[in-house]
């Protein structure tokens, strides 16, 4: 399989597109935080992660044959494993098929990719790649959008977000400076 990747800049452009079309306060906030939203960057990120070697992700994704980066040309490439009738492969949307062995497995691989780099943050922040990083001041900075987001969603999305859960995430973006 081959994965051509946009641009930062386009995510970027995308997101603020679909953030347009969200109207409001979405479009306006938006537009304040797009550099700090964790698209900057995304072009090479992904690349730098299947370069990966250490066997605790090399096991888990499928095997990666190449990458090829131009930054002049604008082309980001993986050619990966094509992945196929694999147990519970595209199923995210239907929780339901995910059985409590399912759950274990998926918790412990992730927790082996996230051991990965446990322990070596500033190494990691040091990486090229590694993009904004946000902290508590960043987050409660960006309020109003997370406010924005919560309100959108309940209204665009009730059977997902219905009152109950928008409280609670008011609620939980009311505290970010306590997190």
């Amino acid at each position: 399989m081959v994965k051509v990747k946009p641009t930062d800049r386009e995510v970027i452009k995308m997101a603020g597109l679909a953030a347009a079309l969200c109207g409001g306060p979405v479009a306006t906030h938006y537009g304040r935080f797009d550099q700090r939203l964790g698209f900057v960057g995304c072009d090479v990120r992904e690349l730098a992660l299947y370069e990966q070697t250490d066997t605790r992700f090399t096991s888990l994704v499928p095997k990666q044959y190449r990458t090829y980066r131009d930054d002049r040309r604008e082309a980001y490439v993986i050619v990966m494993e094509c992945l196929g009738d694999m147990e519970r492969m595209d199923t995210s949307d239907h929780a339901r098929g995910w059985s409590r062995r399912h759950l274990e497995i998926a918790l412990r691989d992730l927790g082996q990719l996230h051991s990965i780099w446990y322990g070596k943050e500033p190494e990691l922040r040091r990486m090229p790649w590694i993009g904004h990083i946000p902290n508590a001041a960043d987050m409660t900075e960006m309020s109003d959008l997370w406010l924005a987001l919560a309100h959108h969603s309940a209204q665009e999305f009730p059977e997902l977000v219905d009152s109950r859960h928008r409280d609670l995430l008011v609620s939980h973006i009311g505290a970010i400076g306590r997190w």
